[in-house]
């Protein structure tokens, strides 16, 4: 009996020693990072970190990818989208004008016999102005014409020397005088986001001025004089345009038109230069 008691005593002393020979190697392969796999007896399973950030999925050439239709603005228009179109800024054209004629008083001095000289002067009332262009825009605000015109003005009084004769009256029957300028224009008009827009312009060329005076006598006898001729002429103008509708313009203007020497020809006879003021309205339509 005694002998069995050592027995299991001894092998008892050699299973504790054993056993802690065990755990000291597994606690260093533990430790060691190279070594994986494993696990000490009572201790939990060591696992691999792993990054927490989700890789995004890549799609495969199979996937069908529907865009969302962007919002944009209709492209229809809207009933006031033509309202900003005042017709073609550029090309031909065509515009008439009408408008109340003021003459200036026209001065002249003719030479007499003897190296006497004898002045007048002729008073006008108002008349009328009328004309006709064609033009062509070359460009929004600028353009170029060829106007033609008829201006007349009956004669209101003459002065000769300290006689004054009117007309109507008896010793004088009537008078007028005729003007009908030909010019080339050029005209700037100043470019505008709406129908209101200015311009100024010029023009040059020539005009044929025609003059006729009928007086009586104190034996009632009548007599006619008559003065025509082809005199250079040059114009300014300005004023305003306004746009009715696409490519019909209402013009208001206001022109000076001068013409040196245009009553009489001759060396016998010198007259100012006459200058003619008119305020015109009229329609310029634009093909």
């Amino acid at each position: 009996m005694y002998k069995y008691v050592i027995y299991i005593t001894v092998i008892l002393a050699f299973a504790a020693q054993a056993l802690v020979l065990a755990e000291q190697s597994v606690a260093t392969s533990t430790n060691d990072p190279g070594k994986e796999g494993i696990v000490p007896i009572g201790q939990p399973a060591a696992t691999a970190s792993k990054s927490t950030a989700a890789s995004t999925p890549t799609p495969s050439s199979t996937s069908v990818v529907t865009p969302e239709p962007s919002k944009t603005l209709s492209s229809a228009p809207s009933p006031m989208a033509d309202t900003d179109n005042y017709g073609p800024a550029e090309g031909f054209g065509f515009r008439s004008n009408v408008g109340v004629a003021f003459q200036q008083s026209q001065s002249s001095r003719i030479l007499g016999d003897g190296g006497l000289s004898k002045y007048s002067s002729i008073t006008f009332q108002p008349g009328i102005r009328f004309d006709l262009e064609p033009f062509y825009n070359v460009t929004d605000w600028f353009s170029v014409g060829v106007e033609g015109a008829f201006i007349y003005n009956q004669i209101h009084s003459i002065q000769t020397d300290n006689d004054t004769i009117y007309s109507g009256s008896s010793n004088f029957g009537n008078g007028a005088f005729y003007q009908v300028p030909i010019l080339a224009n050029v005209r700037f008009q100043f470019p505008s986001d709406g129908p209101f827009r200015g311009f100024c312009g010029a023009g040059v060329g020539g005009t044929w001025d025609f003059i006729t005076i009928s007086t009586r006598h104190d034996d009632n006898s009548t007599y006619s004089n008559t003065s025509y001729q082809w005199n250079y002429a040059f114009q300014l103008a300005t004023g305003f345009v306004y746009n009715v509708i696409p490519g019909l313009d209402l013009e208001t203007s206001f022109k000076a038109l001068c013409t040196p020497n245009p009553l009489r020809e001759g060396a016998s006879s010198q007259t100012k230069a006459a200058y003619s003021y008119t305020a015109e309205v009229g329609l310029a339509y634009r093909f």
